[in-house]
């Protein structure tokens, strides 16, 4: 396409990766990429900004389109009803956001693989973002819609889902976020690297 970067943030629940990514289109030119999901649009949220928010049968019609890049599902629960929520990164939003600079990604291993089966290595950089348990369940309660038993099941699958076997030859930097200083410090360092 051309020799804008990618950045692409993978970590477990709650590790900073959203804020990261979104501190560093404050300071650069960099576009974030914009995926679409089915979970509830949160307080705060707007369509469009943080994700392109869809109905199921909206989701499963553009994945029928072969319009995503890679997509996943995740078993959730939410007060205490188990839901299904989609996410997925549409080809025509990475080549539009492309097209206009670099582009920033959150993804999770499995989407990194895919990704990359689709997009190729050249001018990608990816960056595991990790926090310790404590600290993100901490973060999550500030979201305003923790549930424990939820939050027990989403740790029990991080291990598994950012295993150093899943994350082997997929990450080029480590990232360690478990406070205000680290925070500041892993921007400056992403920023020297763009």
């Amino acid at each position: 396409m051309n020799n804008n970067k990618i950045i692409i943030f993978i970590g477990a629940s709650s590790a900073g990766k959203d804020k990261i990514a979104k501190k560093i289109t404050e300071y650069t030119n960099n576009f974030f990429c914009v995926s679409d999901t089915t979970r509830p649009i949160r307080d705060g949220e707007t369509n469009g900004i943080e994700y392109y928010f869809n109905s199921d049968d909206e989701f499963l019609e553009k994945i029928n389109k072969n319009e995503f890049i890679e997509y996943r599902t995740y078993n959730t629960l939410v007060d205490n009803i188990s839901q299904i929520w989609y996410y997925g990164l549409r080809k025509e939003e990475l080549e539009y956001r492309l097209s206009k600079g670099n582009v920033i990604l959150i993804l999770d291993p499995q989407g990194v693989r895919d990704f990359l089966s689709y997009f190729g290595r050249k001018n990608v950089i990816i960056y595991h973002v990790y926090a310790d348990e404590k600290i993100r369940e901490e973060r999550s309660k500030l979201r305003g819609s923790h549930n424990q038993f939820e939050w027990e099941r989403r740790l029990k699958d991080d291990k598994i889902i950012f295993s150093p076997y899943n994350l082997e030859y997929i990450v080029d930097y480590e990232l360690i976020n478990n406070g205000v200083n680290q925070f500041a410090q892993n921007i400056r360092f992403i920023l020297k690297q763009l």
